[in-house]
């Protein structure tokens, strides 16, 4: 889910340093520009137009792709002489990709979809909706049914989910006003709940993974950490607890199953080792920007990713070394689709990547949704790996 100006779901700002604070990552962060981007919104947060400029310009000196269009933090700023030029180089630096096809149509365009799941199986997709609390089942034909009713079970806005294909079961995370945070577990075949896991805390569990061993990853984004359920213990709890995971996000399992790629800040993405327990930054060159990573998938020894924040949005394929621990290129695979409002996740089927091209999270806050003529059919969008 996108970490900014969520305020339905308590997210203000998720990265709640000072500018000072902030200022402090610098040194070793992967990626500075991403962190003089952060200072300049908390700038802008608190109506300091002139630092809030001069921390942009610094970042765009390092990354011309940072734009503050696509962000309302930065709305009161953005229409200023001195922001226009840069709007117009970062346009000039992220010209549109189109290498996508339309896919799937969901007429119900109120759902504010977040997470979806393949089910290689029956080749059905599974879309999350964090308005309406429930899940919708996409057929191959482009059927549309409800999966599970809104609120059934208890289930809140939903957000990461994954198929386990072992047990021909979905995983759903979901965050709930009264309930707390959980994960939920549904048999495919039936729509029956197997089984939930609640913890009645703000921990946002944001998305998830799921091993061939059966046990569950899920980031939690407000907690700053990776919780998960183990196969053995069948309980809900955090993994090496005292591990910080700034706005721990998009999740990605390797396909050897030995490591987990976890979008962060400022890192970009955050590598763990699951036998050795090993945590490091994700490596990338210079001009390779890892920046504001919603949906992380993984595919033959690359990662797919949907970029949707201080840059222009935008799904790319970052290949990776053999040793998994760094990047040697990237390659942008749709950017500037006007179908666009605020992609989020997307799913790998086989050769194909499917993306939620217009979650229109802008056009929901703290009551529901914003302003519903805005509203817009949910589109599923295809592209060729």
């Amino acid at each position: 889910m996108r970490l900014v100006t969520l305020l339905a779901l308590g997210v203000v700002s998720l990265c709640a340093e000072t500018p000072a604070e902030l200022e402090k990552l610098l040194p070793t962060a992967a990626e500075p520009g991403v962190v003089m981007v952060e200072i300049a919104r908390q700038y802008a947060i608190a109506g300091d137009r002139k630092q809030a400029l001069a921390w942009f310009q610094k970042a765009v000196a390092l990354n011309p792709e940072y734009t503050p269009e696509f962000d309302r933090d930065f709305e009161t700023i953005a229409a200023l002489p001195e922001f226009l030029p840069l709007v117009e180089r970062a346009r000039k630096a992220s010209r549109p990709v189109r290498r996508g096809a339309l896919a799937f149509t969901v007429a119900e365009s109120d759902l504010i979809p977040e997470g979806l799941a393949w089910d290689a199986r029956s080749k059905k997709l599974y879309l999350g909706s964090v308005n309406k609390r429930k899940i919708v089942e996409i057929a191959p034909g482009g059927a549309v049914r409800d999966f599970i009713a809104a609120g059934q079970d208890g289930i809140g806005s939903v957000l990461g989910m994954k198929v386990d294909p072992h047990t021909n079961t979905l995983w759903a995370n979901s965050l709930s006003n009264t309930e707390g945070s959980g994960v939920f577990h549904y048999d495919l075949a039936t729509g029956r709940l197997i089984k939930k896991y609640v913890l009645p805390a703000d921990l946002m569990f944001n998305d998830l993974e799921v091993t061939a061993k059966g046990d569950v990853f899920a980031t939690a984004t407000r907690a700053q950490a990776l919780y998960w359920i183990s196969a053995k213990t069948d309980k809900l709890e955090e993994w090496r607890p005292g591990l910080k995971l700034r706005d721990a996000n998009g999740i990605a399992l390797s396909s050897d199953q030995k490591r987990l790629f976890i979008s962060t800040f400022p890192d970009g993405v955050t590598v763990i080792d699951l036998e050795s327990g090993y945590v490091r930054g994700l490596a990338h060159p210079a001009g390779v920007s890892l920046a504001s990573i919603d949906g992380l998938y993984f595919h033959h020894n690359s990662l797919i990713a949907v970029q949707n924040g201080c840059i222009a949005h935008r799904v790319a394929r970052f290949f990776l070394n053999p040793a998994l621990d760094g990047i040697l290129k990237a390659e942008v695979l749709e950017r500037g689709n006007p179908l666009f409002e605020i992609p989020t996740t997307g799913a790998v089927a086989g050769g194909t990547f499917y993306f939620v091209a217009n979650s229109q999270l802008h056009n929901y806050g703290a009551k529901g949704i914003v302003d519903r003529a805005k509203l817009r059919p949910i589109s599923i969008l295809k592209v060729k790996l």
